[in-house]
């Protein structure tokens, strides 16, 4: 239900596409590259989700209990 910058349509990524903004990081002025993880839509089991780290492309598991940040995007 994020609403911002006039858009809507803001979704939470995958685990793949998490792997992407990764990948072009250098093209993507003010990505967090401070060592911060980032959840991603992909579940693991139904207790833990994959997280995503931009500052080494570390995807891990993590439990849905914990509180991680959030990085949505939008389709172009």
């Amino acid at each position: 239900n994020l609403i911002y910058g006039g858009y809507s349509d803001w979704y939470l990524p995958n685990r793949y596409e998490l792997n992407l903004l990764y990948t072009n990081q250098a093209s993507i002025p003010g990505l967090d590259t401070s060592g911060t993880f980032y959840w991603a839509s992909t579940e693991y089991a139904s207790y833990a989700a994959w997280t995503q780290r931009f500052s080494d492309g570390a995807q891990n598991v993590g439990n849905k209990g914990n509180a991680i940040l959030v990085r949505c995007v939008r389709r172009y």
